[in-house]
């Protein structure tokens, strides 16, 4: 986006979204790892209340605690956690057809460029909780050190319906990374709404990065996370609304 564009954008940001009083939703600080990846894998081209049954589904299956007792706060302690060590243990005592239909409860396959693939989530799942055991990642702690990975990003990227500007970069900020953007069509038909043109995922990522660094001047405690997740909100909100603004 090129600059008066940006202007655009946060002059609709203020405008419409109360900035003084953005909050982040329960998802974003689930208790163990794996849940953020379960998120990030179901929610691409989901309604978030299916994301939130696979969840649930899960964790009461396991008996496991769905979100850490501090919101906000840092992670919980890693003794508390689920590790992806023993999520994959798990994992590995059944079939993708026992995954889909006993443990997760559903069969929503993977969606590389609008197509659907053969390939169920469930077996995203546990492909990337696997590439990110690889990487040394088992608690929620050690994702911040492997941000800015090429390698693991370039891999998971290879993982069926994955992109580095959508499910990727959302995993991060589930996991507690403030610089990312979820890149999706919610994200987007805002920018469209503001600039009236399309972006594309890498565009609304870094335009929205712009847009944070102006916003920040009036709205300190702001974040790129933060304004993702109340745009999301905006656009959720106004979907069947007659007019946008």
């Amino acid at each position: 986006m090129n600059q008066q564009e940006i202007n655009e954008v946060v002059e609709k940001c203020v405008q419409y979204l109360a900035l003084d009083m953005v909050t982040l939703s329960d998802g974003f600080y689930y208790q163990s790892l794996p849940l953020c990846v379960i998120d990030a894998v179901f929610s691409p081209g989901a309604k978030y209340e299916s994301v939130k049954k696979v969840i649930k589904t899960y964790c009461e299956r396991f008996n496991l605690q769905t979100y850490r007792n501090t919101k906000p706060g840092p992670p919980a302690a890693k003794e508390t956690q689920q590790s992806l060590k023993q999520f994959l243990d798990i994992m590995c005592r059944f079939d993708e057809e026992e995954l889909a239909n006993t443990i997760f409860d559903n069969r929503r396959p993977a969606v590389a460029r609008g197509i659907s693939s053969s390939v169920l989530r469930v077996a995203v799942v546990v492909s990337f909780a696997e590439l990110l055991y690889k990487h040394d990642i088992n608690y929620l702690q050690d994702v911040q050190a492997h941000r800015d990975d090429d390698d693991l990003i370039e891999e998971l990227e290879n993982l069926p319906g994955l992109t580095r500007n959508v499910a990727i970069a959302y995993f991060f900020m589930l996991a507690g990374e403030e610089d990312f953007i979820k890149a999706d069509r919610r994200v987007r038909n805002f920018l469209r709404h503001c600039i009236s043109r399309e972006c594309t995922p890498e565009e609304a990522q870094n335009g929205l990065t712009d847009v944070v660094a102006v916003l920040r001047l009036a709205y300190p405690k702001l974040n790129c996370r933060l304004l993702d997740h109340t745009i999301w909100k905006y656009d959720r909100e106004r979907a069947h609304a007659p007019q946008y603004w």
